[in-house]
């Protein structure tokens, strides 16, 4: 059996030792990690290590509560039946700018609902996840059925709601303003809210509001 030499020992810990100042050095400095704030987020407090220069930041937004997204259907064409007008050219093109946006940045837990128009479905489509049709989000719908349809406030889930104004801006001001009022948001807008808890109590907050316009 071989045996390690006096030599060696003394080269083993001189290594170790070099290794130790290093490490203090590291420690000291911050050398090797890269804290960052999350930019247009007052529910981050303090710096979050980034582990990808590539990560998008809302995806290391933690979630304390439950994300509600809003997404108007895009442009659709004109008709008589309002349930089977489908999207235009230019409105097919904002689906699948929205989508990808939603792709990119959207709660990976994401549970999506739509409305029975052919226009939200078809909105929808562009996403090419799973979705649930639901009657009580069609065009007209009280902001109360969007509401408990999603689940709000209380939903284990994200949930992404694809439906019609003026129902997602009387939602959006029900929640933000505490009043049902005439908001608007445009054809193939996103609107992301969240609600989270500080200290006892609960707020309403904008993570992000999406002009398919700057896409």
């Amino acid at each position: 059996m071989s045996r390690r030499t006096h030599s060696n020992d003394n080269k083993d810990h001189n290594k170790d030792h070099n290794k130790d100042d290093n490490k203090d050095k590291d420690d000291a400095t911050g050398a090797g990690r890269k804290p960052v704030i999350l930019p247009g987020d007052t529910a981050c407090q303090g710096p979050v290590t980034q582990s990808s220069q590539n990560e998008d930041p809302l995806s290391l937004i933690e979630t304390d509560s439950m994300n509600l997204l809003l997404w108007r259907h895009a442009e659709a064409e004109d008709g008589h039946d309002d349930m089977q007008r489908a999207l235009t050219k230019r409105g097919r093109k904002q689906a699948e700018l929205g989508a990808a946006w939603l792709r990119q940045h959207a709660p990976a837990d994401l549970k999506v609902l739509v409305s029975p128009a052919v226009r939200t479905r078809q909105t929808a489509d562009a996403l090419k996840l799973d979705y649930t049709v639901m009657p009580d989000l069609a065009p007209d719908a009280e902001p109360a059925n969007v509401l408990a349809a999603s689940g709000w406030p209380f939903a284990s889930t994200s949930v992404l709601v694809i439906g019609h104004q003026p129902t997602l801006g009387r939602v959006a001001s029900t929640l933000l303003a505490g009043e049902d009022l005439p908001w608007t948001l445009k054809k193939g807008g996103i609107w992301w809210l969240a609600r989270r808890q500080r200290d006892e109590d609960f707020q309403v907050v904008v993570r992000a509001v999406v002009n398919p316009e700057l896409l």
